[in-house]
């Protein structure tokens, strides 16, 4: 493996590591933060884990079971691997796109939006309305611009650059 390539290799990891890892706890810290105010610490992960996995109906879930948590938290992360490995593709394709962190961030809330609606569809139907259409558009929110903050900051491109080729953004 050539040192460019394995360069090429850490960078679309650690991007896809950490970008997953951030976008995952802004969402888990929210909803930590929500339940707690609702007086359910970690209800809103034992309700996703609990349809998923035990084919449970939304409404019929009331109360929390720490095992779902668990299997939950590792399909969330790994969920939002998928979407930091497809980000950091992306950006190994076009490394400007940190430089462009809105829309980078729109591309990141479209991307977690469809993949809430996906999974409401799919697996868990009645999952959105039971959680909260605002409250899952706020963690999204907070998810992307997390992610476009911490793939900007890692690639450390000025707010206003140049147009130029890819081979001068990188020699």
């Amino acid at each position: 493996m050539s040192q460019d390539h394995a360069t090429k290799l850490n960078d679309f990891l650690y991007d896809s590591v950490y970008s997953a890892a951030f976008g995952a706890a802004a969402v888990a810290v929210f909803f930590l933060i929500s339940d707690l105010l609702q007086g359910q610490p970690l209800f809103t992960p034992s309700l996703m884990g609990s349809a998923l996995f035990l084919g449970l109906e939304p409404a019929s879930v009331v109360t929390v079971h720490l095992g779902v948590i668990g299997l939950f938290s590792l399909v969330h992360f790994a969920a939002f691997f998928a979407l930091g490995a497809t980000t950091s593709w992306a950006i190994q394709l076009e490394p400007r796109l940190p430089a462009r962190s809105m829309l980078l961030a729109i591309a990141l809330f479209a991307s977690l939006e469809g993949g809430v609606l996906l999974f409401d569809a799919l697996f868990a139907p009645g999952i959105l309305a039971a959680i909260g259409h605002g409250e899952v558009l706020v963690s999204n929110v907070l998810a992307a611009s997390t992610m476009s903050l911490f793939l900007r900051h890692a690639h450390s491109f000025p707010l206003s650059r140049p147009t130029s080729s890819p081979a001068q953004v990188l020699g």
